[in-house]
């Protein structure tokens, strides 16, 4: 899946991969998956680390399960 991804006021483009969990009548669960480049978000702060190289990578690995629900329809609600 492909869409726009904001951090700190900033917009890019960001792909995950989605695998199904759950998928139920009402309901259904995914894991989406993928990687985005923190410093293309501002996100440049870091610290050198005693043994050599620096505490946080430039690339950061986003893993989360989404879940999603059938809401009920409000026939009072017109378009």
């Amino acid at each position: 899946m492909t869409g726009d991804l904001t951090i700190k006021q900033t917009t890019k483009k960001a792909l995950f991969y989605i695998t199904p969990l759950e998928v139920g009548a009402f309901s259904a669960s995914y894991l989406a998956e993928g990687v985005i480049n923190r410093k293309e978000y501002g996100l440049t702060w870091n610290h050198a680390i005693e043994a050599g190289g620096v505490m946080v990578g430039e690339n950061i690995h986003v893993k989360m399960i989404v879940g999603v629900i059938k809401a009920e329809v409000d026939s009072s609600i017109t378009t």
